[in-house]
């Protein structure tokens, strides 16, 4: 067989220079020849990673011609550059293109194709498989989309290959490493979402289990979404991590771990009733704050008062220095009482189990009453029906939401502050370790505990006193309405009916009395 001489056979791959410099450009590899598995199992390796191909026969002039097709007729959007094709060396090395002997004449020019060596499967004098090399004016660093976007194009293109070839070379493919990056990228995107968006459910539900309210559960749910936003904002901005197995886990785990603390506080606020002895407690204590400092402010400013401070019957205290007194700048007049009336009749009555005195100089004297007022008065413009008592207190409903919410607070905070202590305390030794794997898990569990604690300590209170839930909301209270309804309907139609048995019961005994008398014994 006679070889033709060619200078450089590489350099018939050269079509065009391209914008993007030769580093930074795809490499696409079309493979003729060669199956791969369709699946990977679960665990373990694979038994047969790949295998040649039984009907790839590169001696069928018709497979040769397809080879050469991939090479040349290649279309523009793929923005083709070079490409790493053997087949076009060898129709220039051989005198007769398809070869009629092909085994033969490919082991004759086979040391002139050396530089395709690594594309070429050459197995006991027969060629099994081989590969074509493009390189194409397209980014490596594009986005996922673009690179998924080009990916298809080059989906179309093997399969019009494909549809045109022969039997014997029908099967060719095309891989890229920058195509598999893509597809992982956007395979575990996909599972991420996936994943958080079936967790972010599930929790709704089990929030809403343990608390029995959908708005604490959303607010609770809100509060985790938003940890997770500030954690994926500090692994990618911040500390600059690329997104892979590890850092799906951190996410995905820690999702969870973030609503540990929101639930018990949303589950404490959600056992806070206005029959709670504890919430009318912490009243009682805020308003015996108040009137202490009512206090210091009055014994403050009496050097600057000749009169003696007025005894308040109500929650419209009057200023200190408002009034303008006869003696002595700002003096506060007394109140004076109705013609016929005694300053015994002006005084509260006494509840029951308290002495009247005592209880008397606590209304007088507290100046909490402007914010608390007496749950037998309907004073400063509160409705009852927009109010609830509390003990001896009468709250509107954002009032009563601050109570709970304060109440709650109290309960759980110091806890909550203690494990966040604890956690970060422990977790700092993590960030001394060599292994990135370790100082990564020490990080991201620092900030999410910190993240935590001023979500639920910070936050979640303020959420809860502006759109938390009232104490017996609509979504609770109607339901419940329209049951009790029910029942009623249904008693009302059972009692009906008992009464009609009951009206015909008389008219069966005087039946029967008539058919005795009769002689009917029947």
């Amino acid at each position: 067989v006679s070889v033709s001489s060619s200078p450089d056979a590489r350099r018939l791959g050269y079509i065009s220079p391209g914008s993007i410099i030769w580093g930074r450009q795809i490499q696409v590899s079309l493979l003729f020849g060669l199956w791969y598995p369709p699946s990977t199992p679960l665990v373990g390796a694979m038994e047969t990673p790949w295998r040649f191909d039984p009907l790839f026969q590169p001696d069928n002039p018709w497979a040769q011609r397809s080879m050469l097709a991939a090479c040349e007729d290649h279309t523009e959007d793929l923005a083709a550059t070079w490409v790493d094709c053997w087949i076009m060396s060898f129709q220039q090395l051989v005198q007769h293109f398809p070869s009629r002997s092909f085994d033969d004449d490919f082991a004759s020019v086979y040391s002139y194709l050396s530089d395709f060596s690594d594309y070429l499967w050459y197995v006991d004098g027969k060629l099994r498989a081989c590969e074509m090399k493009y390189w194409a004016d397209f980014s490596t660093s594009s986005s996922t989309s673009k690179v998924l976007a080009y990916q298809k194009k080059w989906d179309a293109y093997v399969a019009s290959l494909n549809a045109a070839a022969s039997v014997t070379a029908n099967h060719v493919w095309h891989t890229s490493s920058t195509f598999v990056s893509a597809e992982a990228t956007e395979a575990v995107i996909s599972s991420t979402v996936s994943t958080i968006v079936t967790e972010c459910l599930v929790s709704w539900i089990g929030i809403l289990v343990f608390t029995r309210d959908p708005v604490l559960a959303t607010i609770v749910l809100g509060m985790m979404l938003a940890n997770t936003i500030v954690l994926l904002f500090f692994m990618t901005y911040l500390m600059e991590w690329t997104i892979g197995p590890i850092e799906i886990i951190f996410l995905v785990f820690f999702l969870g771990y973030s609503m540990t603390f929101g639930l018990h506080m949303a589950f404490n606020y959600s056992q806070i009733t206005p029959s709670d002895p504890q919430l009318e407690n912490m009243l009682e204590w805020e308003s015996f704050r108040e009137d202490r400092r009512g206090e210091l402010r009055r014994k403050r400013f009496r050097p600057f008062s000749s009169r003696p401070l007025p005894i308040a019957n109500g929650p419209n205290l009057p200023a200190i220095g408002e009034g303008g007194g006869e003696e002595g700048g700002g003096a506060v007049k007394h109140e004076e009482l109705p013609a016929g009336a005694s300053s015994e009749e002006q005084q509260p009555e006494a509840r029951p189990g308290v002495e009247a005195t005592e209880d008397a100089e606590c209304e007088a004297q507290s100046p909490a009453a402007a914010k608390y007022l007496n749950a037998d008065q309907n004073t400063n413009g509160v409705k009852e029906k927009e109010s609830q008592a509390v003990g001896r207190f009468l709250l509107t409903n954002k009032e009563l939401r601050l109570a709970r919410t304060r109440l709650a607070v109290l309960r759980v905070g110091s806890a909550i502050w203690a494990s966040t202590w604890s956690t970060v305390g422990s977790s700092v030794f993590l960030l001394m370790c060599q292994l990135a794997i370790f100082v990564r898990l020490g990080y991201v569990i620092i900030i999410v505990v910190s993240l935590s604690l001023l979500g639920t300590l910070f936050l979640m209170p303020a959420v809860l006193v502006l759109i938390g839930p009232s104490n017996d909301p609509c979504y609770k209270s109607r339901p419940r309405w329209f049951l009790i309804y029910i029942k009623l309907v249904l008693q009302g139609q059972h009692r009906n009916q008992r009464a009609g048995e009951k009206q015909d019961a008389p008219l069966l005994e005087e039946q029967e009395e008539q058919d005795m008398l009769q002689g009917d014994w029947s």
